[in-house]
């Protein structure tokens, strides 16, 4: 494990608790909520969820070589008997675990850059981290683990070692990023767009955008430094009045200092874009392994942080022309003579139409079909939001349209007269999809997958993978 962790056991001390056993001197590796991850030298938060109660798990994560176990039930007291591990009893082990973050961030005096947003939070955050790794040592949230417990778990994984913390910052309620801000106290800060997502939980899209704006709020109270996407009008209002410094950027709007411009589609479907700062005048070419129009957006706000960082122009480019896509977020697989964009990690209605629009631009030598299913988290909006993608999708052209689930059915009832000549069909389970997918794709067909997480829909993809690359016709 590294060395050099910033998280000290001086630092248990100032948080307080209730000891159970003297702290047994050694170098504290991992922190961690579940046992099964935990190796010597991990600290182990025991936390009471919905589904199961972290104390059970003790035991286990004592026999692993935890050096600290925090835990809140008194009856947990008597594991630590004859136990090298050290206990520490308390009332809230989330609100002990997010102090310990609060006071090892600080400690740090390392920029801190938060990344939120409705839609491109992970892959911003992971192009972000890409441009500055060419000059920093960088750590970042692991994969999405961006809430109340993923940010402060991977503010305790900082070492010594590392100069620019990149934080993914995640919402579902108004006041969470403000929280979250207080834990990770952010230097920077960048939003990525302000869409629809989470709306079931506040409102209206200005609801949604005042909840994100807590990190604009945060940056102008603490005299930080700002990044803004100059195309998003919900933002360009949330920054009016705001006194924090601030670098925009776009690809519409001519006023913004970072902009993209010379975008292509290149033979290998995915975008080509040039971009420059016009204030300093530097400039560059990105060829993006990501496919997506809308990826040129995510790429251009590493672009501005890069930039604002004093990353050269062309350690820019090339750390972005180097980013790979996540699993299920617009990853597109080729498997024989067909071509699979699975982007099915999760979905809200502009998601879905970004990636709608972006498959309609993928070449493809046969037929394009699409795959939706239900958006979760949209309230009484659901339906009427459902019906607004089904008129969007009457706006491009393909050649079949399944949808699955429950809402989903909605999008298909829009397109009525919709020219596919596979049809527009709609099944109740992923197992139909499945059946009407084999039957009917051909070398060359293209497909393209995508839902709200709860679908599931990566077991089509799964499925078509193993299906294809076992040789069927």
């Amino acid at each position: 494990m590294p060395e050099g962790r910033l998280l000290k056991i001086d630092d248990f001390h100032r948080t307080g608790g209730e000891w159970k056993n003297q702290f047994r001197p050694q170098t504290l590796t991992t922190s961690v909520i579940d046992s099964r991850e935990v190796v010597p030298g991990s600290v182990f938060f025991a936390f009471r969820g919905e589904k199961t109660d972290g104390h059970q798990f003790i035991p286990k994560a004592i026999e692993s070589g935890a050096a600290i176990v925090v835990y809140s039930d008194p009856a947990s007291d008597r594991q630590f008997l004859g136990s090298d591990c050290l206990g520490i009893r308390t009332d809230q082990v989330l609100n002990y675990l997010q102090d310990l973050a609060a006071r090892v961030v600080r400690r740090s005096k390392i920029p801190v850059i938060a990344i939120t947003g409705s839609n491109g939070k992970t892959t911003t955050k992971d192009l972000v981290s890409a441009v500055l790794s060419s000059k920093f040592k960088v750590h970042r949230n692991y994969k999405n683990l961006n809430n109340h417990l993923g940010v402060p778990l991977t503010i305790l994984g900082l070492n010594a070692e590392h100069e620019i913390l990149v934080l993914e910052m995640g919402m579902n309620h108004a006041g969470e990023i403000a929280r979250l801000c207080e834990i990770a106290d952010p230097t920077h800060g960048l939003i990525t767009n302000i869409g629809t997502a989470h709306i079931e939980n506040l409102g209206t899209q200005e609801g949604i955008a005042r909840a994100k704006g807590e990190l604009f709020v945060h940056l102008t109270n603490r005299k930080g430094f700002a990044f803004i996407n100059a195309d998003d009008p919900f933002l360009l209002k949330l920054m009016a009045g705001r006194t924090a410094q601030s670098l925009f950027f776009g690809i519409n709007n001519k006023e913004a200092s970072v902009r993209a411009r010379d975008l292509v589609l290149t033979p290998e479907n995915t975008w080509s874009f040039s971009w420059v700062d016009q204030k300093s005048r530097k400039s560059g070419q990105v060829n993006l392994q990501i496919p997506g129009r809308h990826m040129v957006m995510n790429a251009l706000a590493a672009v501005a942080v890069g930039i604002k960082f004093g990353i050269r122009p062309e350690d820019i480019s090339s750390s972005l022309n180097g980013a790979a896509a996540q699993d299920k977020r617009m990853q597109l697989v080729r498997v024989g003579d067909r071509q699979l964009l699975i982007d099915c990690y999760n979905a809200n209605p502009d998601s879905m139409k970004a990636g709608l629009q972006s498959f309609q631009e993928l070449m493809a030598p046969g037929r394009k079909i699409v795959v939706l299913g239900d958006m979760y988290e949209l309230g009484h909006l659901s339906d009427h939001l459902h019906d607004e993608v089904g008129s969007f999708l009457k706006t491009l052209a393909f050649d079949g349209v399944i949808t699955v689930g429950k809402q989903s059915a909605r999008i298909g009832a829009m397109l009525k007269k919709y020219p596919a000549s596979l049809g527009v069909h709609h099944f109740e389970t992923r197992e139909q999809v499945m059946g009407w997918l084999e039957s009917t794709l051909k070398p060359g067909d293209a497909v393209y997958l995508k839902a709200s997480r709860g679908m599931k829909l990566e077991q089509i993809s799964d499925f078509l993978i193993e299906t294809y690359t076992a040789g069927a016709n």
